[in-house]
């Protein structure tokens, strides 16, 4: 009966184990490779038979699957197949063309908001002057209100006798 139990204890350990992997995304690290080789035609009849079993169970793996085999349908909406045909320079110079194209139309759209927004009377920051940088004095120091007592007080009124 020992050799039961101990078979037993084996098996549920062992089951754990493999179930734990599953879950913690440890068989699909191992399936990736296949999948790659799956998508892109190369897989043979043993990868095959690793893989449908873990596919028939694995919703991510599918997913990377079908990502893997619309890859290639991606890249050829954005480049022209003439390209990715001829020469790498070519390549290099449609990219460039359109990445300054791009920076082109960035500039254009940054300078007519900057213009739309002068046009609305917003004035720019002011920019830093000498008086910003003075040093502190009094209670922006740190001193208390008692040094600022013998100051006369300044009232709305003579604000707006000052203005006027």
């Amino acid at each position: 009966m020992t050799k039961v139990n101990r078979c037993l204890t084996e098996g549920r350990l062992a089951l754990t184990g493999r179930l734990t992997g599953i879950e913690e995304g440890a068989e699909c690290t191992r399936m990736a490779p296949l999948l790659s080789a799956l998508a892109d035609g190369e897989a043979d009849a043993a990868a095959l038979a690793r893989l449908r079993p873990h596919l028939k169970t694995c919703l991510n793996c599918r997913a990377r699957l079908r990502e893997y085999r619309a890859a290639p349908g991606r890249v050829a909406a954005l480049v022209p197949a003439g390209l990715m045909a001829g020469r790498p320079e070519a390549l290099l110079g449609w990219t460039q063309q359109k990445v300054d194209a791009l920076l082109v139309a960035t500039h254009h759209k940054a300078a007519a908001l900057h213009r739309g927004r002068r046009a609305q009377g917003d004035r720019p920051r002011r920019r830093a002057t000498d008086r910003d940088h003075r040093p502190l004095t009094g209670a922006a120091r740190g001193a208390s209100s008692a040094d600022h007592r013998d100051r006369p007080a300044i009232h709305r009124n003579d604000l707006a006798a000052r203005a006027a």
